[in-house]
């Protein structure tokens, strides 16, 4: 009786305590009037959508070529399967039905992208007006991410999944919050959707829903809502999503497993070294991720004058994401110490940081004025601006500066000079992936595999044809040699190659030359 009591007792403090944290509500835009009113959010989802609109459009005419994150989606997405490679598959999901509906063309990679930016900032702006109930603080937040090197520079240049993880670490915390703040049986369900698609988009993205739900039990306040019965519903939902790729895992652990090595993980040997060295190596890539956004806040909100605030009862989300950092921190770190992993680097942290802006404006949220806010949206646009310019910019006059970038590459000049000879009944095998996905991008339906990914495709054709970057060599490289000997009946030594050249794009004298071998 008296542990039923005590049950009893300790029930209705927890429902007490979740009763004095209000619902999260959108504060209408009237309360905040004069300049901290500008934008407003439909100006600025506009201008976000006029912003990566422009950068589809520079993506589509620059260059005919795509680089290397791209190539791997050009490759992924000719067949439809539960899994590709290290990388989980929603990412080529997602791109083959964009492919589907506006062709097998550049611009569908740029859409895609572009797309998914959008969706990050507009989430980030929505957290961070759910958390400090001001728009002009998710206006902030959301400009914010212009100071991020890899959101601003890096996911327009070449990144895919960690685009796509990003954008669902931002969708888990929206849901997350929604949870916490209705206790609604469909946000659960939603939440488990999010988080299971964003474990199909990078596996990292589990150290950051691990670290949303701890630091969500870890705020008394939030709690009940985390030992809900409905959050099961989360749960198993997670595991649905996830589950078909799992098993594709488990059957496919050479592929599936091939990335780990990026983390070098130390199996064996010393301890403290290792430790040492990813410790240092994660803090470094924090650094980089989160140094010049940290930067840009320090030069704005120095000596900014601190307006007093009315206290609410938003404080308990603040915590939430300030804790979620903290947790995430921890788990990471719990991966350096225990798998002693040393091969961090920027763009794998971007799931697990892309909520930092939020955290910093909730933080300054009292010092925010309309002073601050025009100095944040001018920087950011300059930013902004600099990045419009900088990405063509590197291709166009790259040969000025001799610097070779993938999209200056004249792969389809040389695929329309390999068309003529190459059989209707064949399929195509490049020494890399970059190669690769230029060629079925310019060759269009013709099926193009690496020597690693061809078994995936289940190649049935007579014919295969060995293409490889020829500059530095006559011969295919020995591994691409390994596989056809593998596969072909006829004698390699005794069928001559044949050559191929064209110069590189935006007025460089360069050649590139590409070697193909013909077996059966």
């Amino acid at each position: 009786m008296k542990a039923v009591g005590l049950e009893k007792e300790t029930d209705g403090q927890m429902a007490k305590a979740a009763s004095s944290l209000e619902p999260l509500t959108d504060a209408p835009e009237s309360q905040e009037a004069g300049p901290l009113a500008w934008p407003s959010r439909r100006q600025l989802f506009i201008g976000l959508l006029c912003y990566f609109g422009i950068h589809v459009i520079i993506r589509t005419f620059l260059s005919s070529s795509v680089d290397l994150d791209e190539s791997e989606q050009v490759l992924f997405a000719q067949r439809l399967r539960w899994g590709y490679g290290p990388q989980p598959p929603l990412y080529s999901w997602l791109q083959i039905g964009f492919f589907s509906l506006f062709g097998q063309l550049i611009f569908s990679l740029a859409l895609l992208k572009n797309l998914l930016l959008v969706c990050t900032y507009c989430l980030t702006y929505t957290n961070a007006r759910l958390v400090t109930r001001s728009h002009a603080a998710g206006v902030a937040a959301a400009v914010s991410l212009l100071f991020i090197p890899q959101v601003v520079w890096e996911s327009q240049r070449d990144l895919t999944h960690s685009v796509l993880s990003a954008t669902l670490s931002a969708a888990a915390c929206y849901c997350l919050l929604r949870v916490l703040a209705t206790r609604r049986a469909g946000w659960y369900l939603l939440l488990g959707i999010c988080a299971g698609l964003g474990l199909l988009s990078k596996l990292n993205f589990g150290l950051w829903i691990g670290a949303l739900i701890l630091a969500s039990f870890s705020v008394r306040e939030l709690r009940p809502a985390v030992v809900d019965k409905r959050i099961l519903l989360t749960a198993a939902m997670c595991v649905l999503a996830f589950l078909p790729y799992g098993i594709w895992m488990l059957t496919h652990d050479q592929l599936a497993f091939g990335g780990a090595s990026k983390l070098k993980l130390q199996a064996s040997g010393e301890w403290l070294k290792p430790a040492a060295v990813g410790i240092r190596n994660l803090l470094v890539a924090v650094a980089s991720f989160a140094g010049p956004l940290v930067l840009a806040y320090v030069a704005i909100f120095f000596k900014a004058p601190k307006s007093p605030v009315s206290p609410g009862t938003e404080t308990a989300y603040e915590k939430l994401i300030l804790r979620a950092l903290l947790f995430t921190a921890l788990l990471t770190v719990s991966l350096v110490l225990g798998f002693r992993a040393t091969g961090f680097r920027d763009r794998w942290l971007q799931p697990l940081l892309i909520t930092t802006p939020v955290l910093l404006i909730s933080m300054l949220r009292d010092r925010l004025d309309p002073l601050r806010l025009r100095r944040l949206m001018v920087a950011g646009g300059m930013v902004a601006l600099a990045v419009t310019i900088m990405i063509p910019g590197r291709i166009l006059f790259g040969a000025k500066v001799h610097r070779e970038e993938p999209l200056m590459r004249p792969y389809a000049a040389l695929a329309a000079q390999m068309r003529s000879a190459i059989p209707s009944s064949s399929f195509r095998v490049a020494d890399t992936g970059l190669l690769a996905g230029n060629l079925r991008l310019a060759l269009g339906q013709q099926t193009v595999v690496t020597p690693s990914e061809a078994r995936l495709f289940n190649c049935r054709e007579p014919h295969c044809l060995l293409v490889w970057d020829a500059r530095g060599r006559d011969l295919p490289p020995q591994a691409l040699l390994d596989w056809a000997q593998t596969w072909a009946t006829t004698d390699l030594s005794q069928v001559p190659p044949r050559y191929f050249t064209a110069t590189y794009k935006f007025h460089d004298p360069r050649q590139m030359r590409l070697g193909m071998l013909i077996v059966k």
